[in-house]
């Protein structure tokens, strides 16, 4: 339907683009102190599709008052926090899943025969990676190229989004229905790649109050890839953002008894396969994820120094003995 020169897309279409996990709402501010459940209500109203492609809502909102917390950081009234280019990354009331990972070694010597990379760049270790920050990717940028591997923020912004903000919920997509989700169905079929890893931390409930962070790990602490997506979106002047999102699947084995859901986590013999754009055919793909591995992934209870994104080191992915657990 248009309406004014623009096509009118009803909000139940709108939700079609996002699932439970990418956790958007266009055209409000999300309140992220409230019930997961509760974020992605039904609007009163339509959404417009602008010319470019972007979402936008039919009515025009004022912006929510910046207030200060007796802390002194700024929050919109309602609960939810200004996000901007240089914001840090979200706290640990926001983690979704998978909401951070680590990638200690960063050896080249390593990483290149790991994920078949001939030029592996020179990295830093990462102890608490959180979302919008640039971790490195394995992709195969044309049929038939050489693998490569290239840092990309993490939080997809699809090429017709209006601006890069998007991205800040968009760190995980559902493989049961990321083939055809607006937002990722173009990635899905040709920009997959490989996000470069050695563990991911989730949060145990203990009790009905507290949570305890774990670190999810290989026996052997080798790095290992979690399957992605990667789009480029360019801004108004022309200038390149490459982007990621992280796929996830039902929890398996011990992972089950902290979260139920995962990333999915590919085999090594999928790698080729996974990161070949030529390859699109749906039922192939899916076979591939479903072949995951994880079976023996290692939960390992670590400090609440994780709880908060600024907190980088060696210390974050210490085991806790059984003494120091509450």
């Amino acid at each position: 339907m248009m309406h004014h020169g623009v096509e009118v897309v009803p909000v139940e279409r709108v939700e079609e683009a996002v699932d439970e996990d990418e956790q958007i709402v266009t055209g409000e501010r999300v309140d992220r102190h409230r019930p997961r459940h509760r974020r992605r209500r039904s609007l009163p109203c339509q959404h417009a599709r602008s010319p470019r492609g972007g979402l936008a809502s039919s009515f025009p909102r004022a912006p929510l008052p910046v207030v200060r917390t007796p802390r002194g950081a700024p929050v919109l009234a309602g609960g939810g926090s200004p996000r901007t280019p240089d914001a840090p990354p979200l706290g640990f009331s926001d983690v979704p899943m998978c909401g951070r990972y680590t990638l200690t070694n960063v050896a080249p010597n390593l990483l290149g025969p790991l994920f078949g990379v001939l030029d592996v760049p020179l990295l830093s270790p990462r102890f608490n990676v959180a979302p919008t920050q640039d971790m490195p990717v394995v992709r195969v940028l044309a049929p038939g190229a050489p693998r490569t591997i290239e840092l990309a923020r993490w939080g997809l912004v699809p090429s017709w989004a209006k601006d890069i903000s998007i991205g800040d919920r968009m760190i995980n997509a559902r493989v049961e229905t990321a083939a055809e989700k607006p937002a990722y169905r173009s990635s899905f079929k040709s920009k997959r790649c490989l996000v470069v890893t050695d563990g991911f931390y989730e949060w145990k409930k203990l009790g009905t109050a507290k949570k305890q962070p774990c670190r999810i790990h290989m026996p052997d602490e080798k790095p290992f890839a979690f399957a992605g997506l990667w789009a480029r979106w360019k801004n108004a002047e022309g200038s390149a953002l490459d982007t990621f999102t992280i796929l996830t699947a039902e929890a398996r084995a011990a992972v089950a008894d902290v979260h139920d859901r995962m990333p999915v986590i590919l085999a090594a013999d999928a790698y080729g396969p996974w990161l070949d754009p030529e390859e699109q055919r749906a039922d192939v793909l899916q076979a591939m994820v479903a072949a995951r591995v994880g079976a023996d992934l290692v939960v390992t209870p670590v400090s609440t120094r994780v709880n908060n994104p600024r907190n980088e080191g060696p210390e974050n992915v210490r085991p806790l003995f059984a003494q120091d657990l509450p």
